[in-house]
C-alpha cells in the first residue's frame, strides 16, 4: 500500500511540475538563489525611491537565446518590478499597471517596454500577436556578476553614505492624461495630443479648443498635423510649430536630434513641463512615450525616466542605461 501510495504521488507530482514548466517556461525553484538576489535588490531599490509596496509571485523571463535573463515580481497593489538575474540592473518598474505576463506561456523580455512569448523557436509580441523579427532590435542580454553579495553590500553601504549618495525623484506637479487611443500606429499623435492637454490643463487653455480637449479628437486633430505611422521627431516639431502658428500661441517645440540628453529630461520636468521620448526596441517599433518625471542616483549614475507608455499605463520608470530611449521633442515655454 505504502508504495502504491508513493508511486502514485510521484506521478502526481511529476504531473504538476511538468504542468508548471510548460506554463511559465522556467521553474522558479530551480533559480531559487537567482531569485532571491533578485528580490533583494528590487526591495533595496523601492525602498530608496520611497516607495512602500510589498512584491511577490516572481515569474522568470527567457531572453531571445532561450536562457532565463530576468525575473518580474507583482506589487501587490499594482504595478511590477523586473530584475535581471544576471547583473541585478533594473530595466523597468511600473507602479500602476498590469503584469504583461499574466497568464503567459513561455514568457520572454527583450528590454524596456518589449514583452514576448515563445512558441517553439519563434517569438511573439504579447501587445500584438506579431512575429518578432530579430532584426528590429538586438538581443537583451546582461553579463553575469562575478560576487553578487558584494555588489548588493555595497547597495546597503551606499544607503549610510547619503551625503554622497544623492537619490532624487521628481515629477511634474500633475499627471498627464493616461491615454491610449493609439490604433493604426499614431502613437506621435496622441504623445503630442496628451502634452497639449496638460499645456490646456496648466498652463493656459487657449492651447486647445473646447471642441477638441477629449482623447479622440483631440489626437484625430494632432494626426492631421505630425502625421502617422512611424513618425520622426521631425514630424513631430514640425507638426507642433505649424499648430502653435495656426494657433498664435507663443511657443515652439524643438527636438535633440538622433540622441537622448538626460539634462533636456531634468530640465524639461523641473520646469514643470512634459516631453516626449522616442523608445527604440521591437515590440514598439520606436514608440513615442510621455515624460513627466524622472529618478537617479548619483553612487551607482543610475537614471530613469518616468513616462506614460501611451498604452494605459500611466508611471512606468525606464532605465536611462539600457539604451533604449533615443530623440527627445520638448517645448521652449
Amino acid at each position: 500500500m505504502t508504495k502504491k501510495f508513493l508511486a502514485i504521488l510521484l506521478m502526481v507530482l511529476i504531473i504538476i511540475t511538468t504542468s508548471i514548466s510548460a506554463y511559465a517556461g522556467f521553474d522558479v525553484y530551480d533559480y531559487e538563489k537567482d531569485v532571491d538576489y533578485a528580490y533583494r535588490v528590487a526591495q533595496i531599490f523601492l525602498k530608496n525611491a520611497d516607495k512602500s509596496v510589498v512584491i511577490d509571485n516572481p515569474i522568470l523571463l527567457e531572453n531571445l537565446k532561450g536562457n532565463v535573463e530576468a525575473v518580474i515580481f507583482d506589487m501587490e497593489e499594482g504595478g511590477y518590478i523586473i530584475v535581471n538575474i544576471n547583473d541585478l540592473s533594473i530595466p523597468e518598474i511600473c507602479f500602476n499597471g498590469e503584469n504583461p505576463y499574466i497568464e503567459c506561456e513561455n514568457p520572454a523580455y527583450n528590454g524596456p517596454l518589449s514583452y514576448l512569448r515563445r512558441e517553439g523557436n519563434a517569438y511573439y509580441h504579447l501587445s500584438n500577436n506579431e512575429l518578432f523579427s530579430e532584426t528590429d532590435s538586438g538581443i537583451y542580454e546582461k553579463q553575469p556578476l562575478e560576487d553578487k553579495d558584494g555588489y548588493i553590500n555595497n547597495l546597503l553601504k551606499d544607503n549610510k553614505k547619503r551625503s554622497r549618495n544623492r537619490i532624487v525623484t521628481k515629477y511634474l506637479n500633475h499627471q498627464p492624461e493616461n491615454w491610449s487611443y493609439n490604433t493604426d500606429d499614431f502613437c506621435g499623435a496622441l504623445a503630442c495630443a496628451i502634452c497639449l492637454r496638460y499645456y490646456h490643463d496648466y498652463v493656459d487653455s487657449n492651447y486647445v479648443s473646447s471642441l477638441y480637449i477629449w482623447e479622440k479628437d483631440l489626437t484625430t486633430l494632432m494626426r492631421g498635423y505630425v502625421g502617422w505611422g512611424r513618425t520622426t521627431q521631425e514630424d513631430l516639431v514640425t507638426g507642433l510649430n505649424k499648430y502653435f502658428s495656426d494657433k498664435e500661441i507663443n511657443n515652439r517645440a524643438y527636438h535633440s536630434g538622433n540622441r537622448f540628453d538626460y539634462n533636456i529630461i531634468m530640465n524639461t520636468v523641473n520646469r514643470n513641463r512634459p516631453a516626449i521620448v522616442a523608445i527604440h526596441n521591437a515590440a514598439y517599433h520606436d514608440h513615442w512615450l510621455i515624460v513627466w518625471g524622472y529618478h537617479y542616483k548619483t553612487s551607482r549614475n543610475e537614471k530613469y525616466v518616468i513616462v506614460v507608455d501611451g498604452h494605459g499605463t500611466a508611471e512606468v520608470w525606464i532605465s536611462v542605461s539600457d539604451n533604449v530611449l533615443r530623440e527627445i521633442v520638448y517645448f521652449n515655454k
